[in-house]
Protein backbone atom coordinates (compact mmCIF):
# COMPACT_ATOMS: atom_id res chain seq x y z
CA UNK A 1 0.00 0.00 0.00
CA UNK A 2 1.49 3.29 -0.79
CA UNK A 3 2.26 5.95 1.79
CA UNK A 4 -1.26 8.73 2.63
CA UNK A 5 -0.82 11.94 0.40
CA UNK A 6 0.33 10.27 -3.00
CA UNK A 7 -1.63 9.35 -5.81
CA UNK A 8 -1.54 5.81 -6.59
CA UNK A 9 1.50 5.70 -9.31
CA UNK A 10 1.60 2.14 -9.73
CA UNK A 11 -2.41 1.87 -10.91
CA UNK A 12 -1.26 4.61 -13.28
CA UNK A 13 1.25 2.63 -14.85
CA UNK A 14 -1.02 -0.17 -14.45
CA UNK A 15 -3.56 1.75 -16.83
CA UNK A 16 -0.71 2.23 -19.75
CA UNK A 17 0.28 -0.92 -19.52
CA UNK A 18 -2.92 -2.71 -20.15
CA UNK A 19 -3.55 -0.15 -23.25
CA UNK A 20 -0.03 -0.87 -24.60
CA UNK A 21 -0.20 -4.42 -24.36
CA UNK A 22 -4.14 -4.84 -25.86
CA UNK A 23 -3.21 -2.41 -28.86
CA UNK A 24 -0.35 -4.82 -29.65
CA UNK A 25 -2.16 -7.55 -29.20
CA UNK A 26 -5.44 -5.60 -30.90
CA UNK A 27 -2.31 -4.88 -34.17
CA UNK A 28 -3.34 -3.16 -36.80
CA UNK A 29 -6.94 -3.05 -38.48
CA UNK A 30 -8.55 -1.66 -41.58
CA UNK A 31 -11.65 0.83 -41.41
CA UNK A 32 -14.07 -1.59 -42.50
CA UNK A 33 -13.07 -3.39 -39.13
CA UNK A 34 -13.79 -0.67 -37.12
CA UNK A 35 -17.31 -0.44 -37.92
CA UNK A 36 -18.15 -3.62 -38.36
CA UNK A 37 -20.86 -5.39 -36.38
CA UNK A 38 -21.53 -9.39 -35.79
CA UNK A 39 -25.25 -8.48 -35.72
CA UNK A 40 -27.87 -5.27 -35.94
CA UNK A 41 -27.24 -2.85 -32.72
CA UNK A 42 -24.38 -5.45 -31.66
CA UNK A 43 -21.02 -3.63 -30.46
CA UNK A 44 -18.39 -2.31 -32.96
CA UNK A 45 -14.86 -1.56 -32.80
CA UNK A 46 -15.57 2.26 -33.19
CA UNK A 47 -18.21 2.46 -30.61
CA UNK A 48 -16.76 0.48 -27.81
CA UNK A 49 -13.52 2.36 -28.33
CA UNK A 50 -15.13 5.66 -27.92
CA UNK A 51 -17.17 4.24 -25.09
CA UNK A 52 -13.67 3.52 -23.34
CA UNK A 53 -12.71 7.32 -23.63
CA UNK A 54 -15.78 8.18 -22.78
CA UNK A 55 -16.19 6.40 -19.49
CA UNK A 56 -12.17 7.48 -18.89
CA UNK A 57 -13.44 11.49 -19.05
CA UNK A 58 -16.08 10.71 -17.02
CA UNK A 59 -14.40 9.22 -13.87
CA UNK A 60 -11.29 10.87 -14.07
CA UNK A 61 -12.22 14.11 -16.24
CA UNK A 62 -15.71 14.86 -14.11
CA UNK A 63 -15.70 12.81 -11.26
CA UNK A 64 -12.07 13.16 -9.60
CA UNK A 65 -10.80 16.27 -12.05
CA UNK A 66 -14.11 17.96 -11.20
CA UNK A 67 -14.13 18.90 -14.88
CA UNK A 68 -17.19 19.26 -16.43
CA UNK A 69 -16.66 17.98 -20.55
CA UNK A 70 -17.59 20.35 -23.21
CA UNK A 71 -20.57 19.46 -25.86
CA UNK A 72 -18.06 18.71 -27.93
CA UNK A 73 -16.19 16.79 -26.19
CA UNK A 74 -19.00 14.42 -24.93
CA UNK A 75 -19.87 14.16 -29.13
CA UNK A 76 -16.82 13.00 -30.08
CA UNK A 77 -16.92 9.98 -28.05
CA UNK A 78 -20.84 9.49 -28.40
CA UNK A 79 -21.74 9.79 -24.68
CA UNK A 80 -25.06 10.68 -25.04
CA UNK A 81 -26.12 8.50 -27.71
CA UNK A 82 -24.40 5.58 -25.72
CA UNK A 83 -26.71 3.64 -23.21
CA UNK A 84 -24.54 0.87 -21.64
CA UNK A 85 -27.08 -0.32 -19.10
CA UNK A 86 -29.65 0.01 -21.61
CA UNK A 87 -28.00 -2.22 -24.58
CA UNK A 88 -28.12 0.94 -26.55
CA UNK A 89 -25.15 1.10 -28.55
CA UNK A 90 -25.20 3.75 -31.82
CA UNK A 91 -24.08 3.07 -35.26
CA UNK A 92 -20.44 3.14 -35.87
CA UNK A 93 -19.09 6.55 -36.71
CA UNK A 94 -16.59 5.99 -39.81
CA UNK A 95 -12.88 6.31 -38.45
CA UNK A 96 -9.37 5.45 -38.29
CA UNK A 97 -7.72 3.05 -35.90
CA UNK A 98 -5.18 6.12 -35.46
CA UNK A 99 -8.20 8.48 -35.00
CA UNK A 100 -9.87 6.71 -32.59
CA UNK A 101 -6.59 6.00 -30.46
CA UNK A 102 -5.55 9.79 -30.95
CA UNK A 103 -9.03 9.82 -28.98
CA UNK A 104 -7.90 7.48 -26.19
CA UNK A 105 -4.43 9.05 -26.08
CA UNK A 106 -5.80 12.52 -25.48
CA UNK A 107 -7.88 11.74 -23.07
CA UNK A 108 -5.54 9.66 -21.06
CA UNK A 109 -2.67 12.39 -21.34
CA UNK A 110 -5.70 14.97 -19.46
CA UNK A 111 -6.33 12.42 -17.17
CA UNK A 112 -3.21 12.08 -16.12
CA UNK A 113 -2.90 16.12 -15.70
CA UNK A 114 -5.69 16.25 -14.14
CA UNK A 115 -4.85 13.35 -11.48
CA UNK A 116 -1.52 14.33 -11.30
CA UNK A 117 -2.69 17.69 -9.72
CA UNK A 118 -4.39 15.70 -6.41
CA UNK A 119 -2.22 14.49 -3.83
CA UNK A 120 -4.75 12.19 -1.42
CA UNK A 121 -5.50 8.82 -3.54
CA UNK A 122 -8.31 8.77 -0.50
CA UNK A 123 -9.84 12.22 -1.12
CA UNK A 124 -13.69 11.10 -1.73
CA UNK A 125 -15.60 12.68 -4.64
CA UNK A 126 -19.39 12.83 -4.34
CA UNK A 127 -21.07 10.29 -7.19
CA UNK A 128 -24.91 10.61 -6.88
CA UNK A 129 -25.90 9.56 -2.99
CA UNK A 130 -22.43 8.15 -2.22
CA UNK A 131 -18.93 9.22 -2.22
CA UNK A 132 -16.10 7.31 -4.07
CA UNK A 133 -11.99 7.90 -3.59
CA UNK A 134 -9.67 8.45 -6.04
CA UNK A 135 -8.50 4.98 -5.62
CA UNK A 136 -11.33 3.57 -6.41
CA UNK A 137 -11.98 5.71 -9.04
CA UNK A 138 -8.58 4.73 -10.91
CA UNK A 139 -9.06 0.93 -10.22
CA UNK A 140 -12.57 1.16 -11.77
CA UNK A 141 -10.92 2.80 -14.77
CA UNK A 142 -8.25 0.09 -15.16
CA UNK A 143 -10.80 -2.88 -15.01
CA UNK A 144 -13.07 -0.83 -17.12
CA UNK A 145 -10.67 -0.70 -19.83
CA UNK A 146 -9.09 -4.02 -19.33
CA UNK A 147 -13.10 -5.29 -19.42
CA UNK A 148 -13.60 -3.15 -22.92
CA UNK A 149 -10.29 -3.77 -24.75
CA UNK A 150 -11.04 -7.77 -24.37
CA UNK A 151 -14.35 -6.93 -26.37
CA UNK A 152 -12.21 -5.37 -29.04
CA UNK A 153 -9.80 -8.51 -29.14
CA UNK A 154 -12.59 -10.54 -29.72
CA UNK A 155 -14.70 -7.92 -32.16
CA UNK A 156 -11.29 -8.14 -34.24
CA UNK A 157 -10.85 -11.56 -33.95
CA UNK A 158 -14.60 -12.80 -35.33
CA UNK A 159 -13.89 -9.55 -37.76
CA UNK A 160 -11.30 -11.52 -38.92
CA UNK A 161 -12.90 -14.88 -39.11
CA UNK A 162 -16.10 -14.43 -40.81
Amino acid sequence: EEPAGTVDEDTLALLDDTTRMRRAEIGPLPDDALVWQPAPGAHAIATVLLHMADAEQFWLHEVAGRTPRTPEERRAVLADETDQFGGVWPDPPPATQEALYAILDRTRARSRELIGALDDPEAAFPLGEREVTLRWVLKHVVTHEAYHYGQVALLAHLWHAR
